[in-house]
């Protein structure tokens, strides 16, 4: 057996030390890896020091090298990660419309003009797509807009499966009507990530800036009732008043197998909030350039 090819640490790995465990992200795989501290120091020692397989296994094991590896986290260093290029998440802004104006985001305070994709500019963004489609995970169609108002939304859909593609829906739910929800489930998009702040009317409409409540409640049901699946994020600070908010929405939704009701930390995107406190804390410096090993 030749051992003469010799591996580096992926560029592109971000190693950090959190509530006693070692976990590293890799961009190439979408994946967190917990780490022991000797793969860890492995990988801190071979980013200046380039071993070959044979003084890897012989100073780290073979399970810890097959790991690395496998998740690209070692590599061979003639390898160019550089060229290495795997679209995963696709973002195509179909619309530049929002019809709710949530606090925190800057549609509230800037909402932009009326504007459509072309039909001819969506196709040649699909067909352009194509060479990734094995590494794609999913298209979406939602940036500061509802895509579901979108006159076009049907087709954009029927486009997105067509060329083989999965959509990840997100949406405020207030054009989710039945016979969208019949369509999308027709067309394979059984689950929705859907932004519900409240089920309280007057909370409702001081952080989105709507009355349609009802009408958004009403169509998020029919589409849990016919077998949708549904993360519902609830937007807050985690304070008091965040966290009875999100047991009020647990409790409406309940009875839905398919619901799950979760909190998301608001971001402040508009800059309309009162900006939070800081906690002081010690800085915690760096081993490397890539891992955080311990603190000092």
């Amino acid at each position: 057996m030749s051992y003469s090819v010799k591996y580096k640490k992926s560029d592109y790995i971000n190693c950090t030390y959190e509530n006693g465990k070692y976990q590293a992200f890799n961009p190439f795989s979408a994946k967190t890896e917990e780490l022991t501290r000797d793969e860890v120091r492995l990988l801190n020692n071979i980013q200046k020091n380039h071993l070959d397989e044979k003084d890897i296994i012989s100073s780290f094991g073979q399970n810890s090298f097959l790991k690395l590896k496998e998740n690209k986290m070692l590599i061979p260093e003639k390898v160019n990660q550089d060229k290495e290029f795997f679209l995963k998440f696709i973002q195509i802004d179909t619309n530049t419309i929002c019809n709710q104006r949530c606090t925190y985001c800057p549609v509230s305070r800037d909402p932009r003009g009326v504007n459509y994709i072309s039909e001819e500019l969506f196709d040649s963004i699909l067909e352009q797509l194509k060479p990734y489609k094995l590494n794609i995970e999913y298209i979406t169609l939602s940036s500061y807009n509802e895509p579901t108002i979108d006159p076009k939304f049907k087709l954009w859909i029927k486009k997105i499966r067509e060329h083989g593609f999965h959509y990840w829906f997100i949406s405020n739910g207030s054009n989710l009507k039945p016979d969208l929800t019949d369509f999308l489930l027709e067309n394979q998009v059984n689950s929705l990530i859907l932004n519900l702040p409240s089920v309280d009317g007057e909370e409702y409409y001081k952080l989105k800036g709507i009355k349609d409540l009802d009408k958004v409640l009403k169509y998020v049901t029919y589409a849990l009732s016919s077998g949708m699946k549904m993360s519902i994020s609830v937007l807050g600070d985690l304070s008091k008043e965040h966290l009875a908010r999100l047991e009020k929405v647990k409790q409406y939704f309940n009875a839905f197998s398919g619901a799950n009701v979760y909190p998301v930390i608001i971001v402040n995107r508009a800059g309309n909030l009162s900006q939070p406190k800081f906690n002081k804390k010690k800085l915690r410096g760096c081993m490397s350039n890539f891992c955080r090993l311990f603190n000092w």
